[in-house]
């Protein structure tokens, strides 16, 4: 079984540092940078904050990110939160797809991430986030808040790079995946 973990960076601006990049970028095997407007890189498009939540929602802003990457090429990979909008979109565009879950996001009952004005959203124990993870990965499916399983595809992992104790969150999971077994690889090789 391989995973691949991904670390959204390059979050900050001037005299906001937002997160430890240089640590982080050595614990992930795929990395988002924000580059001024929260993209993917050259090996992928990942949607990100407010244009994802909404894109995870609402069929045509999905179908609109989806056009506009193939549109760009349709050999970029396209990360989705898995089971949202965004996954029916991303296949209606014949693009290839990485279902993406969160270590360190809690999950409402319908699959959709805990708002981040509720208490709660974020996790921070590093023990809890790479147990969760190694289920999430072995299982297909992540447990919400309410204590509900929800099946979902998991190709990438999301640990955020602005997260407080991210690069501790980062290395409790990456140990958790290969004392179980599950090696950590770019998506691009990661098993479907």
């Amino acid at each position: 079984m391989t995973i691949d973990l991904n670390c959204d960076l390059g979050e900050g601006f001037g005299a906001w540092e937002m997160g430890n990049d240089a640590a982080m970028i050595d614990l992930a095997t795929s990395v988002n940078i924000a580059c001024g407007f929260h993209a993917g890189d050259a090996t992928h498009v990942k949607a990100h904050g407010a244009l994802s939540n909404v894109a995870c929602e609402d069929d045509m802003t999905a179908r609109a990110i989806a056009a506009a990457i193939k549109a760009v090429d349709r050999n970029l990979v396209f990360v989705v939160l898995a089971n949202s909008k965004l996954v029916a979109a991303g296949d209606a565009a014949g693009l290839p797809i990485a279902h993406e879950v969160f270590a360190d996001r809690a999950y409402e009952d319908d699959g959709s991430l805990v708002s981040r004005r509720k208490p709660g959203a974020v996790l921070h124990d590093p023990a809890q986030i790479a147990e969760r993870v190694v289920r999430m990965v072995q299982d297909g499916a992540v447990v919400s808040v309410s204590g509900k399983v929800i099946k979902m595809r998991t190709d990438t992992v999301c640990i955020h790079g602005d997260t407080r104790g991210a690069v501790e969150i980062a290395r409790g999971v990456r140990h958790a995946l290969k004392d179980n077994g599950i090696d950590v690889a770019p998506f691009k090789t990661a098993s479907s």
